[in-house]
This record gives C-alpha cells, sequence and structure tokens, in this order.
C-alpha cells in the first residue's frame, strides 16, 4: 500500500481556499475566524513566524493602500493580502519583495487553489462501469498503486492473458476451484470487472 504523502503547511495553504472580505481595500479590514471553501483570486498569503508578537502588525506595514488583509490564521501562522482585481502585477510582486524583506515574515506567495484528477486515456472509459460503481477515479487523485502490492482476486475467472491483465499477473495465474485445478481462466467468454478493476495495466 503506498501512503499518502502528508502536506505540508505551505501545500495545505495552497490547497485550501481562503473566505469572506469585509471592509474596504485599504488598511487592516475586519474578516471572520474561517472562510467559505473555493478559489480566492488575487490575495497574497504571507507566512509569519511564530516568534513575531502581533502577526498581523508585521505584515500590516507593508500592505499598500489599495490593498487589505483579510483574513488570518492563527493556527497555520498565516494572513492573507486581498488585492483588487485591477491591480498590476508589478504592485503584488512589489508587495512579495517589500513583506519578504521584514522581520517574522517567512514567505509571501500567490493564494492558488491546486487540483489533482487523473482522468485515463482509455477512449471507452466512459462506458466502463465497475470503475464508477467502486468509484477508482477518486481513489487515483490519491495513488496510482504500488506495483509491490499483490491483489488476490476471488471470482468466477479471470482472463488473465487479456492484454490489459498479462502484465500483471504473476506466472502462477492461481487456482480454478470449481474445477479443482490451477488454471482460472473462464470456462466460456464473460464479462470480468473484479480484475480488470483491480490490477488492469495503467494507460499512459
Amino acid at each position: 500500500m503506498v501512503e499518502k504523502p502528508t502536506p505540508d503547511r505551505r501545500s495545505f495553504l495552497k490547497a485550501i481556499g481562503a473566505g469572506t472580505l469585509f471592509g474596504g481595500l485599504s488598511g487592516v479590514a475586519s474578516a471572520t475566524p474561517g472562510r467559505q471553501p473555493g478559489p480566492k483570486t488575487e490575495e497574497i498569503l504571507v507566512g509569519v513566524s511564530a516568534s513575531a508578537a502581533d502577526m498581523e502588525g508585521a505584515v500590516a506595514q507593508a500592505v499598500p493602500g489599495n490593498a487589505a488583509i483579510v483574513h488570518r490564521n492563527h493556527t497555520l501562522s498565516y494572513v492573507a493580502v486581498k488585492f483588487p482585481s485591477q491591480a498590476a502585477d508589478r504592485a503584488k510582486e512589489n508587495f512579495i519583495d517589500a513583506v519578504t524583506r521584514k522581520d517574522h515574515i517567512k514567505y509571501a506567495e500567490p493564494n492558488k487553489t491546486y487540483g489533482a484528477f487523473y482522468e485515463p486515456s482509455d477512449p471507452r472509459f466512459g462506458d466502463q462501469y465497475a470503475p464508477k460503481q467502486v468509484e477508482s477515479d477518486g481513489a487515483w487523485d490519491t495513488t496510482l498503486g504500488d506495483s509491490g502490492v499483490t491483489i488476490a482476486v476471488v471470482d468466477t475467472g479471470a482472463q488473465y492473458d487479456h492484454p490489459d491483465l498479462a502484465a500483471n499477473y504473476e506466472a502462477d495465474p492461481g487456482r480454478d476451484f470449481a474445477d479443482n485445478d490451477a488454471d482460472p481462466y473462464p470456462d466460456a467468454p464473460r464479462r470480468s470487472t473484479t480484475a480488470p478493476t483491480s490490477r488492469a495495466v495503467r494507460p499512459p
């Protein structure tokens, strides 16, 4: 089993949304402790060292007049600075340059939302109900598997020489308990979903 990597704080900040804007876009605006999910554009996230006596104060002096602190998170020690949509990219770059020169500032970067949605290249994937039934596509966003993991399939047969399966089968394909032999190949053509869903060769 492949362990899902634990995201560090910066990865977490990139992945989460940030919330509702209160007040005008000048000085330090009031903000709620938590924010609604979803992408937040035109924001810069500024990480502040835990040694700072005043997290917002460490950032506020560098905030230009057309921007505002719209959110703060004391647990993760960052504030979000919102710029107006018409602000030039240069203004944000200047702010990042200025604020990262100050004491207690660890980083400053655009608040971006990332998504990982793996989609196989199989043109017939939409016709296959089994992967959808077990929500394989959701699992693929976490891991695409590990060749070191062995999966045992208990079914009425498996077409182990199929192009989608052959490369992922051991030399010993298994056991046929119905016929009491070492060949689990189906006696008649059938639609097999368990083996292909669990161990088919991943398309490029």
